[in-house]
């Protein structure tokens, strides 16, 4: 055996053919605790994980940017290849019920100095070996085992499922928000030309003697704090547009004009909160996949009931010496066989309560798992009844934002009407405009939260590619 000392090592490691080896490369910790930590120059680059681009060449519908997001986003590569991983799981587990075979090949050499005239002894020996078991019988536990990655397969698709439900709320709830901040720049740039109008209305009326050099001032507040607002909006905007981008999965950078939502109305037209509750607990997938997951808990326990129980396997095996042993001017060839074949009936009954204990840890799991369940289904009937009654709150409020927007408008057209004839005073008029103002925002922020609402709902159920889906 060759023994290396170590510093040969050191130096065949800082030497450059070996300066990427794995077993040399060592990364080490920080230097202190109040310096960052600086990564060494040889060290493993970043993949190129960017988030893709599109581009976009016309404004997107709500549609459109659900395909994007299909398509790009990460959580259902995630999702899928983990479902795809459980498949495989399942395919490792049917192959129990076939018969494992393996097979060896030794080679050595041995060479004896007798000390003798007539020279040394070699012996070269050649030694291949073949097995194959297979497993008859064991008492369900190979079915019980394929059967929970088969449960444990159904889950995983069930959750990559539930992914898509995640990310079309997602791109629902960026979607609207992008809407909702839009309209705010555009209520707010309403908001702005309202305070000049105001503006223009007191300078007047200021020149013609008629009011103080105080309510051009307060006219000029007005206009100030209304491009505030309006900087603020154009900042919302931007915010939202990341917060799109981040959904569809794709980078920050990318444009991503939108259509503005259908103006179809949102109606209700189901009263009855029980029949929801039932459809969501029925077709929701994360209830689904919670229920694979009891079942792939039974047949764990089925499993680890079959573990006590004996076991008959059959075997067979040959092996082959082939020596060639020489001498100085003779060979000789020696070669011997060997072949067995068994049946055997393998019964470990008693190891220390190791089988027993792994058996009611299964039963332990399992009726964890099915409280669980039973969690899940009432967050799940909780979820579907908030959403049902928040979405009836949205509708209320939309109408009612509608009737303050009107009276709002006409308000405020009286108060400018009065304020140039000199019947209203300025802090009148203005006190008008900020209720229009808040008029425009809250039936902005209603529309927002009513197609918002709606999607959640929809999501509560459990509810698939709901794109004409307007009534529940």
């Amino acid at each position: 055996m060759i023994r290396l000392s170590p510093k040969f090592v050191v130096l065949l490691c800082s030497s450059i053919p070996f300066a990427f080896t794995p077993g040399c490369f060592t990364v080490k910790a920080p230097t202190s605790s109040h310096d960052p930590w600086e990564p060494p120059a040889k060290s493993v680059a970043a993949r190129d994980t960017a988030p893709m681009k599109v581009n976009a060449e016309k404004p997107l519908a709500l549609g459109e940017l659900l395909d994007l997001a299909y398509e790009n986003n990460p959580s259902l590569r995630e999702n899928w290849q983990n479902a795809r991983s459980a498949e495989f799981l399942t395919r490792q587990a049917q192959a129990q019920y076939y018969p494992q075979a393996d097979g060896s090949l030794s080679a050595s050499f041995n060479q004896t100095d007798a000390n003798m005239t007539e020279g040394n002894m070699k012996d070269t020996l050649l030694t291949p070996k073949a097995a194959l078991t297979w497993l008859l019988l064991d008492l369900g536990g190979r079915a019980a085992t394929i059967e929970k990655a088969n449960f444990s397969t159904l889950a995983a698709n069930y959750l990559f499922n539930k992914a898509f439900l995640d990310v079309r709320l997602a791109v629902e709830q960026a979607y609207y928000g992008l809407y909702s901040a839009q309209a705010s720049v555009t209520a707010a740039e309403i908001s702005l030309e309202n305070s000049r109008t105001n503006l223009d209305a007191a300078e007047k009326k200021f020149e013609a003697g008629l009011v103080t050099h105080l309510e051009v001032l307060q006219a000029q507040a007005n206009q100030d704090e209304a491009i505030y607002s309006l900087d603020s909006a154009h900042g919302d905007v931007q915010d939202a547009l990341a917060a799109l981008a981040k959904a569809v999965g794709v980078s920050a950078d990318t444009p991503l004009p939108i259509v503005a939502p259908d103006e179809t109305p949102v109606t209700m037209n189901t009263n009855d909160i029980g029949a929801l509750i039932a459809e969501a607990l029925a077709q929701r997938p994360d209830i689904a996949a919670q229920r694979a997951g009891v079942s792939a808990r039974e047949a764990a326990v089925r499993a680890a009931r079959s573990d006590l129980w004996p076991t008959l396997n059959a075997g067979a095996s040959a092996q082959a010496n082939r020596h060639n042993y020489s001498e100085t001017g003779s060979t000789l060839n020696d070669n011997d066989y060997t072949a067995i074949a068994y049946l055997a009936l393998q019964w470990n009954f008693f190891d220390g309560f190791q089988r027993l204990n792994k058996r009611r840890a299964a039963e332990a799991d399992l009726e964890a798992e099915r409280a669980k369940l039973s969690a899940v289904e009432i967050n799940a009937s909780s979820e579907v009844w908030t959403r049902y009654y928040g979405l009836q709150t949205a509708l209320k409020k939309q109408q009612s934002a509608q009737a303050l927007l009107a009276s709002s408008e006409a308000s405020y057209q009286l108060a400018l009407e009065a304020y140039n004839a000199g019947l209203k005073s300025l802090l009148d008029l203005l006190q008008a405009q900020n209720t229009l103002a808040g008029a425009r925002y809250k039936l902005i922020g209603a529309r927002k939260d009513l197609l918002l609402a709606r999607a959640g709902l929809l999501n509560a159920l459990g509810v698939l590619f709901s794109d004409d889906r307007n009534a529940l």
